[in-house]
C-alpha cells in the first residue's frame, strides 16, 4: 500500500534509500558460481558483495539466459551454462553501472539503461507549475520500485480536498534498478477511502499518448516544457465525469461480473476474494449494483495488495473495468 506523506517525508525517504553508484567493467566483479546452503545447489557470488536476485537477473540477461529457466536447472546444468560465462570475454568487458547499498548489489545496468533517479523525479515535480496546488501525496518506495502520486483539488480554483469527492492527479512510476520504465500517468483519487485509479497507457485517448522516459534530459524537457503534469491533471479531471455516469449505470449480478473481470485480467483467487469483499464494504453498499460499485471494489481491494506493483496493477484494472462498463455513455445510454 502507498503511504500518505508530506513533501518533507518524501525528500527524507528518498535520501535514505539512495544507492551508491560505481562505474565498473563487469568482469572486474569476479563473479563466481559457488555451492549454496541447499545441498548440490549452485548460485552466484561476487567478491565482497551479496547479489540480489535482481542483480543476478541482469547477469543472466547479459548471457542471454532466461532467469526463470536458469533457476529451474539442476546444479550440473548450471555448471555447463556457467562455462559460457567463463568464455564470454566480450560480455565481461562491458562497462556497467553498479548500484549498491551497504554490501548488497541491487542492479548491474548498461550505461544507456541507467534511467532516472527518484530524486530527479521529485525535483521535476517540484518545478512543475502545479506543484503548490497539490494537497496530498502518496509514496511507495522500495528496493526496486518507486511510485509517487500527487493529488490536487481542482485546476480552476483553490478548492481543498473534501471527503467523498473525486480529485485529479498524476502518478509517477519508475525504478532506479531497471525494473520499470519511467512514466507519468493521470489518476483519479477518492478521498473517502483513499482509493486511487490509475489510467493505463493502453486506455488513453489517441490524442493523449504519453511517452516513457530513459534519461533525465528527455524527462525534464517533456514534463516541464511539454506541461505534462498539468495535461495529466486536466485529462483526469475530464475523465472524472465517467464516475458520475457510472453511479447510474446498473449492472446485473455484480459478483459474477467481478469474477469475470478477475479471470479476464489474470487475477488470482486471493485477489478476487479481496475484490468481492470490497464490493460489499461500507463505502460501496449504496452502489453495489452499479458500474461505480464494481470499479470501486477493485480500487479499494488494491490497497490491500502486498506489493506496490500488485496495487498498481489492480488500480489500473479498476479503470479498465469502468471504461468497459461506462465508456463514453451518458446515464440515459446515449
Amino acid at each position: 500500500m502507498l503511504d500518505l506523506v508530506d513533501a518533507e517525508t518524501i525528500q527524507k525517504r528518498i535520501e535514505e534509500a539512495k544507492y551508491d553508484i560505481h562505474d565498473i567493467i563487469l568482469g572486474d566483479l569476479k563473479i563466481k558460481m559457488e555451492p549454496t546452503e541447499e545441498e548440490g545447489a549452485l548460485d552466484f557470488s561476487a567478491e565482497g558483495y551479496t547479489l540480489t536476485k535482481n542483480a543476478e537477473n541482469h547477469i543472466l540477461k547479459q548471457l542471454g539466459i532466461p532467469p526463470n529457466f536458469w533457476r529451474k536447472q539442476p546444479s550440473g546444468i548450471k555448471s555447463e551454462l556457467w562455462e559460457y560465462w567463463e568464455k564470454a570475454v566480450d560480455i565481461k568487458n562491458t562497462p556497467i553501472v553498479m548500484k549498491t547499498r551497504e554490501k548488497g548489489i541491487y542492479a548491474l545496468l548498461e550505461e544507456d539503461k541507467v534511467g532516472i533517479t527518484n530524486e530527479e523525479i521529485f525535483d521535476i515535480l517540484k518545478e512543475s507549475s502545479l506543484y503548490n496546488r497539490f494537497d496530498l501525496f502518496q509514496l511507495g518506495l522500495h528496493d526496486f520500485t518507486f511510485d509517487l502520486r500527487a493529488v490536487m483539488g481542482t485546476i480552476e480554483n483553490d478548492q481543498k480536498l473534501k471527503v467523498g469527492d473525486l480529485y485529479p492527479g498524476v502518478h509517477f512510476t519508475s525504478s532506479e534498478t531497471g525494473n520499470r520504465k519511467t512514466m507519468v500517468l493521470p489518476i483519479i483519487y477518492r478521498v473517502s477511502c483513499s482509493n486511487g485509479l490509475i489510467m493505463p497507457y493502453k486506455t488513453l485517448d489517441d490524442g493523449f499518448k504519453l511517452p516513457s522516459f530513459t534519461n533525465y534530459s528527455s524527462f525534464s524537457r517533456q514534463v516541464l516544457e511539454g506541461a505534462l503534469i498539468p495535461r495529466c491533471a486536466k485529462y483526469a479531471m475530464e475523465k472524472r465525469k465517467r464516475f458520475d455516469f457510472s453511479k447510474d449505470v446498473k449492472v446485473k449480478d455484480p459478483e459474477a461480473l467481478v469474477h469475470r473481470y478477475c479471470r479476464e485480467f489474470s487475477l488470482n483467487k486471493p485477489v478476487e476474494e479481496a475484490v468481492q469483499r470490497c464490493l460489499h464494504s461500507v463505502n460501496s453498499k449504496e452502489y453495489v449494483d452499479t458500474a461505480f460499485g464494481v470499479c470501486n471494489a477493485f480500487t479499494r481491494a488494491a490497497q490491500d495488495m502486498e506489493t506496490p506493483d500488485r496495487q498498481i496493477k489492480v488500480e489500473k484494472i479498476g479503470w479498465r473495468v469502468l471504461d468497459r462498463l461506462v465508456g463514453y455513455r451518458k446515464p440515459n445510454g446515449n
